[in-house]
């Protein structure tokens, strides 16, 4: 377990030509957009995608299909240094409807419940960071 300040610390230390893509993966409830918002906030160049944004519905919400358009749609560009264009889920309608954009970054979060799955982790930062938050506590 971590401080946000030790955490801080070795994210600042990841700085380099490259991107680095960090999860934040967890249970509900346990702190995963607050602290991806505090890292966009403190973190320069920093940019965060919510998972919540990206399911297809509660249908099938981690789907087969979900990682196959998150790789393809955000975590290919963003390693390629190209600006990444995603589906964005409407969950008043019940549909995607939205395409948003990644600028070039030098840290880019995934946050929500599925960031850290297994398919994504090749893409993660050079230590392969994923950050599972339990009640508040950081563990790397």
């Amino acid at each position: 377990m971590i401080s946000y300040s030790q955490l801080y610390k070795e994210l600042e230390l990841l700085r380099s030509s490259e991107p680095a893509i960090i999860a934040i993966d967890g249970v509900a409830g346990s702190g995963k957009t607050t602290l991806a918002e505090r890292l966009k906030g403190d973190l320069a160049s920093c940019q965060v995608v919510h998972m919540d944004d990206l399911y297809n519905g509660w249908s099938d919400p981690l789907s087969k299909e979900l990682t196959k358009r998150i790789i393809t749609q955000i975590l290919t560009p963003v390693k390629n240094h190209q600006i990444a264009k995603y589906e964005k889920y409407n969950w008043y309608i019940d549909s995607f409807d939205l395409v948003s954009s990644i600028p070039e970054c030098d840290f880019l979060i995934l946050e929500g419940v599925g960031s850290g799955q297994l398919e994504f982790r090749k893409f993660l930062s050079i230590v392969g960071i994923k950050l599972f938050l339990t009640n508040t506590r950081f563990f790397i």
